[in-house]
Parts: structure tokens; C-alpha cells; sequence
């Protein structure tokens, strides 16, 4: 293998193509050396004979040339030889520094994806500090809500309580309860026009306390306030009075069972004969039977069934 121009300096490599050709001019400057001599010592030359000594000399030296340029080329074959491991060399250090470059730019582009990886790492880890915030914000919050709907819940139960103890208990009957869950509903949204669900639901709790007290006469006078206000809600719901009348004598089958030995309420029904005695109505001039055509609020009697308060209707 040649060597290559682009690693051997100038001065070296004109030194080698020196070296390169001087065996060849050795040995052409002795050729012609030899074919001068011959020429010397041939029979017809005209030129003086030469000694055989001096031939022998002559040659000798020729030989010793010979050695010399053996000696000459071995050392040159060598250097050469030389000089090729020199440029093996320098090829696989020139091939090794590049792969050494190679490297060095492959962990530069590594250690800038790295680089890129860690400012990533630290935006992420940035987002999820604030998003732990926030989160820790949210949990806080959830836990005063949590807090707050405990004490709303407790503050409603103690209300759910309160509100049973202030409405009778037979209003949980079966055929009752769907009215007391109207009613209930109405008294906490009532129209702005009308308060007829809210005066019940009072009159309810009047009666549920009148329960208690010795008086008798306090019970009959809330239970004539409870009819009142009862078919007033319910016409006032939309119901007609034969609703209102099936409605008004369930309610009053209830208080008859809790009031036995007091009170007892009586309803009158429309469509029947209209009584004095236990109603509130103004005749029709000229009709000689008079029938309930509506109810305001029913009849009370008292605990030997004398009539307390009277039922109102309309004949």
C-alpha cells in the first residue's frame, strides 16, 4: 500500500519517493559503469590495456557496489515496510479518531435529548406540583363542604324531628300519607298567592299541641281551624268537592281514632240533606229540601257528641 499524501507530511513524502528511486539510478549508473569497462578491455579496443589486477579491482568494486545497493534496498524495503505500519497506523488512529468523533457526537446529541428530557421532567414535575395544589385546594374544599352537608344533615334531621313531633302521627297512614307529602311539598313552595298550604300545616301543629293540654274545648277549636284550612288547600289544589269530601273524612276517620273519648269530627257529605242542627247554611227561599252542594269545613262534637262547632256549607 502506497502511502496516502493526505497523512505523510511533504518533506516526508518527497524524502520516500527519493529513496524510492535510488536503487534504480544505482544500478543504471553501474550498468553503465560495466559496459565502459568492457569496452576497455576488449581485444580490438584501441585503447591501452588494462592490468589484471586493476580488472580484479573493478570488479571487486562492482561486487562491493552490488552488496552496497543489496544492503541499500534491504534497508529502503524496510524503511518502506516501516513507513506502511507508520500509515496502518495513522489510517486505524485516524479511523479510531473518527469513531472517537462519532461517539463524541452521538453522546452530544444524547446528552441534549437528556438535557431536553430533564427540562421536560422539570415542567412536568412543575405541572404536577400545581396540579397537587389545586388538588390539595379541592380536597380541602370538599372536606368543608363534607363538614358543612354533616352539619346541614344533622341541623335537617334535627328538623325532620321537630317536624314530626309538630305534625300528628296518623298523618303517616297509608291512605294519609300521599296528602301529608303534598302538603309537606306545598308548605315549602308555596305560591306567592296563596298561603293555604302553610296555614294547614300551622293549624296541624296547633292541633298536635292542643292534644296535650287538659282542655278539651282547646282540641275541639283546633280541629274546626284543621277542616277550615283543609278544604281550602284542597280546592285550592284543583280537586272537586266530592275529592275534597273522600279526602276530609279519611283524615277525619284518624282524628276520631286519636281523639275518641273527647272530640269527634263529623263531614258532612255533598249531595245530603243539609241539618241545622249540625250545619252552618242560609236557605234558598222557596225549595223546601235543602242539600249540601259544598263544604268549607266540617262539624266537631264534643265528648258526648254535642255539637261544638258546626260544619259551613252551601245549599
Amino acid at each position: 500500500m502506497d502511502p496516502s499524501p493526505n497523512l505523510l507530511p511533504p518533506s516526508l513524502q518527497g524524502l520516500i519517493n527519493t529513496l524510492t528511486k535510488l536503487p534504480v539510478l544505482l544500478e543504471h549508473e553501474l550498468n553503465i559503469y560495466l559496459q565502459n569497462t568492457h569496452s576497455a578491455v576488449a581485444p580490438n579496443s584501441a585503447a591501452p590495456a588494462t592490468s589484471k589486477e586493476e580488472v580484479m579491482q573493478i570488479w571487486q568494486q562492482v561486487e562491493d557496489a552490488k552488496l552496497e545497493l543489496k544492503l541499500l534496498t534491504a534497508a529502503h524495503n524496510a524503511k518502506r515496510d516501516e513507513m506502511l505500519k507508520l500509515e496502518d497506523s495513522m489510517l486505524a488512529a485516524d479511523q479510531q479518531q473518527r469513531h472517537l468523533t462519532a461517539e463524541a457526537q452521538a453522546s452530544e446529541i444524547r446528552w441534549q435529548r437528556l438535557e431536553q428530557d430533564r427540562l421536560s421532567f422539570e415542567t412536568q414535575r412543575a405541572h404536577l406540583a400545581e396540579a397537587q395544589a389545586e388538588f390539595s385546594a379541592r380536597e380541602a374544599d370538599i372536606t368543608q363542604r363534607e363538614l358543612r352537608v354533616a352539619s346541614l344533615s344533622e341541623r335537617f334531621e334535627g328538623t325532620r324531628h321537630w317536624l314530626e313531633n309538630l305534625m300528628p302521627g296518623w298523618l303517616c297512614e297509608e291512605s294519609i300519607s300521599p296528602w301529608r307529602d303534598a302538603l309537606m311539598h306545598d308548605a315549602q313552595h308555596a305560591n306567592t298567592s296563596s298561603n293555604a298550604a302553610g296555614l294547614l300545616f300551622a293549624t296541624l301543629s296547633l292541633y298536635s299541641y292542643a292534644q296535650r293540654d287538659t282542655d278539651a274545648r282547646t282540641v275541639a277549636d283546633a280541629l274546626r281551624e284543621v277542616g277550615r284550612r283543609l278544604y281550602a288547600w284542597i280546592k285550592e289544589c284543583g280537586h272537586d268537592d266530592q275529592l275534597a269530601s273522600q279526602v276530609a273524612q279519611s283524615w277525619a276517620d284518624a282524628i276520631n281514632r286519636e281523639c275518641a273519648g273527647r272530640c269527634e269530627v263529623e263531614v258532612p257529605v255533598p249531595g245530603a240533606p243539609a241539618s241545622n242542627q249540625t250545619m252552618n247554611f242560609r236557605p234558598r227561599p222557596g225549595v223546601s229540601a235543602q242539600t249540601v252542594i259544598n263544604v268549607q269545613f266540617w262539624c266537631v262534637r264534643g265528648a258526648k257528641r254535642e255539637v261544638i262547632h258546626r260544619a259551613e256549607v252551601t245549599v
